[in-house]
């Protein structure tokens, strides 16, 4: 009787190991990224050498979307940011969305690179229909989808979602100013001599008597 319970304390306390070490060696499951659109998209605009280049303004009609993006607002979104350029002909277009449902995430996906095959494939602006063959991708990260379409000298992260911080962002070259050019700091302030310096004087006319 004794050698049977001496086996079963033996056995829970193996048993209490094993629960032990397979405790230890479990990780916390990591909490998914919380992201705002709209500092995700601050953060690209930041990390631009020649901001100039890429004026975008944000929209929200509808109509306008649905016929860039079909589809889209049949998708539930938690968030979703869209710029376009002021005027058409410009391959210069940045649109994200956070999904409700991870299964969606794929939707998005292909409604993003329909919008780039439709821009490849412009015959109005063939210049532009190359820039969106070339430049515009499709990025995403957990429930976080973008389309990126920005000019060839801008800088596109590898994640657009991912910590700025990492990102490898060329240095910004600053561009020195030109002596003497109006508008400088070096440029001739003084004014002009009027007349010509090396004509000889006239004699002084004698005062009248």
């Amino acid at each position: 009787m004794k050698r049977m319970k001496g086996c079963a304390v033996l056995a829970l306390a193996l048993l209490t190991l094993t629960a032990a070490l397979t405790a230890c060696g479990t990780k916390p499951a990591e909490e998914p990224k919380q992201l705002d659109l709209e500092t995700v998209y601050q953060s690209l605009m930041d990390a631009q050498s020649e901001p100039e280049d890429m004026v975008l303004l944000p929209e929200s009609d509808e109509t306008l979307l649905e016929s860039f993006y079909p589809g889209l607002k049949d998708v539930r979104c938690s968030q979703r940011l869209v710029y376009f350029a002021p005027v058409s002909g410009f391959a210069c277009e940045v649109v994200m969305v956070e999904v409700e449902d991870e299964a969606d995430v794929r939707t998005v996906q292909d409604i993003f690179q329909a919008r780039i095959d439709a821009g490849a494939a412009d015959t109005i602006y063939p210049a532009t229909a190359d820039a969106w063959a070339r430049l515009a991708q499709v990025q995403s990260d957990g429930k976080y989808v973008a389309m990126l379409a920005l000019p060839e000298s801008a800088f596109v992260p590898e994640n657009v979602f991912s910590d700025p911080a990492g990102w490898q962002v060329p240095e910004k070259q600053d561009t020195p100013d030109e002596p003497g050019v109006p508008g400088t700091p070096d440029a001739q302030t003084d004014p002009e001599p009027i007349g010509d310096p090396k004509a000889p004087e006239l004699p002084a006319v004698p005062a009248a008597a």
